[in-house]
């Protein structure tokens, strides 16, 4: 689960397993209730990491909008990374601002 303060949002690393780093950098424009996340796995691993899909789920309460990532393929070696973008509406409307998600990640690590 991730929590999104409503004030200043650090970038987090919400995973890092076999190489496979998931960062996590956050944007509020002022004045807004949306947060921009910009979503970056990185593979420090010396296996290319293949058929990557980042899934993401809040509340009923907000509107998700997951964008498309730039790719499945993630070269090894930190060579590459796959980005995608996720939109929550209304992020700080319940709760003081707060967010709980739930993220889901699927993939191949070739051997």
């Amino acid at each position: 689960m991730i929590l999104i303060p409503a004030s200043s949002i650090p970038s987090i690393e919400g995973y890092n397993k076999n190489g496979l780093s998931i960062n996590f950098d956050f944007v509020r424009s002022p004045g807004s209730p949306d947060v921009t996340i910009t979503v970056t796995a990185t593979n420090s691993g010396s296996s290319e990491i293949t058929d990557f899909v980042f899934q993401a789920a809040v509340p009923k309460a907000f509107q998700l909008n997951l964008q498309p990532p730039s790719g499945s393929t993630i070269a090894a070696f930190g060579l590459g990374n796959v980005s995608q973008t996720m939109i929550i509406k209304n992020a700080s409307r319940v709760g003081g601002g707060s967010v709980i998600g739930v993220c889901l990640l699927d993939y191949q690590l070739l051997e």
